[in-house]
């Protein structure tokens, strides 16, 4: 109730504005104001800009769009939830499940797939909807990422969907900016920042990341290419913009031992994609391809602005990369019958 009440003082007021002002009501002037104020990331602000227009007696694109804009938000505001899917895999997530949920309270549901976990991660779910989230599990066998997200994805009813890993947050300022996200008609998807957790710093600052990673998108336009065994890519039918605030954040707690196991890892199955797509090893790669990953982390993504745990974060991205290029070659060079240059050496 208070909320309304704050809605409509806005709305007096405004016209008080154009009273007082004595602006022309058809001017650009206004028109180009009210197209700024539909676009703030505020349910308020869309329903003070539809009853703006009228008044104003904008053109006839323009108001449409502000009342479009509001009557969609309305039917919304009594659950407080936007027609947003999130999905999400997982398999032995007790530790961070939770709070991944509880950012997600503007989605009007929450698709978890399981793969078998043997942890508390399924009784914390089964809380969670006791408590009232739109929480809905399936249960799976493990195919791959990509295959496995492809899978949640399918199980989505709304017309947009998020994906995010139970080690995943959305930031505060993320959760404000999407209304405005997804009431952009020219786009199909989103790309977000991911801000990582750093031991010994905690979030990293702003201006620091891991990347962009298109990850909001609408539904009925995307699909995931089940080829890739590693670093899944989603393919969009459309437009893909990058938001401009608000993170991911990025909670897992791997000291650097466990973070490079995990990278070996993704070295082994991003070898096996490489191979499987007729790809060579080629020494060059070897010799710089961590160099400009280190740069490309701890440069262009500021990584430098999180000093020791920024550098250590960076350096263990180079030696994923390194891993992949140094199995790759490894590999082909196995195949050499390497029990004959044993009996060769030894004279036999």
């Amino acid at each position: 109730m208070g909320s309304l009440v704050a809605l409509w003082s806005l709305v007096f007021s405004l016209e008080q504005v154009v009273r007082a002002e004595g602006v022309e009501p058809s001017s650009q002037a206004w028109e180009a104001h009210i197209i700024a104020v539909i676009r703030r990331p505020h349910e308020g602000w869309y329903l003070v800009a539809a009853h703006v227009a009228v008044k104003c007696k904008a053109s006839c694109t323009v108001a449409r769009a502000c009342l479009w804009n509001g009557l969609a938000y309305f039917r919304h505001m009594s659950s407080g939830r936007l027609p947003l899917s999130a999905f999400i895999i997982c398999k032995d997530e007790a530790s961070c499940i939770e709070n991944c949920i509880r950012t997600l309270a503007e989605c009007a549901e929450i698709v978890v797939v399981d793969s078998g976990s043997s942890d508390d991660t399924l009784k914390i779910l089964a809380r969670l909807q006791g408590e009232g989230w739109p929480i809905r599990i399936f249960q799976a066998g493990w195919p791959g990422f990509a295959r496995q997200k492809q899978f949640a994805l399918e199980q989505c009813t709304q017309e947009w969907a998020i994906n995010i890993d139970a080690d995943e947050r959305l930031d505060p300022e993320l959760r404000k900016s999407l209304p405005a996200l997804l009431n952009e008609k020219s786009v199909a998807g989103w790309r977000l920042t991911r801000r990582p957790y750093l031991l010994g710093l905690g979030y990293a600052p702003p201006l620091a990341h891991e990347g962009r990673m298109l990850r909001l998108v609408r539904r009925a336009d995307v699909h995931y290419n089940t080829d890739l065994l590693v670093h899944e890519a989603i393919l969009v039918k459309g437009t893909v913009a990058t938001a401009s605030r608000g993170t991911l954040l990025h909670f897992r707690l791997l000291p650097v031992d466990e973070q490079l196991i995990k990278e070996a890892r993704y070295a082994v199955l991003k070898v096996r994609q490489l191979r499987g797509e007729g790809k060579h090893t080629r020494p060059i790669r070897l010799v710089f391809n961590p160099i400009v990953y280190f740069l490309r982390y701890y440069i262009v993504r500021r990584m430098f602005l999180c000093g020791f745990p920024g550098f250590i974060q960076s350096v263990t991205g180079a030696v994923y990369t390194f891993l992949t290029e140094a199995r790759m070659y490894q590999v082909e060079m196995g195949e050499r019958d390497a029990a004959e240059d044993d009996r060769r050496a030894c004279g036999l």
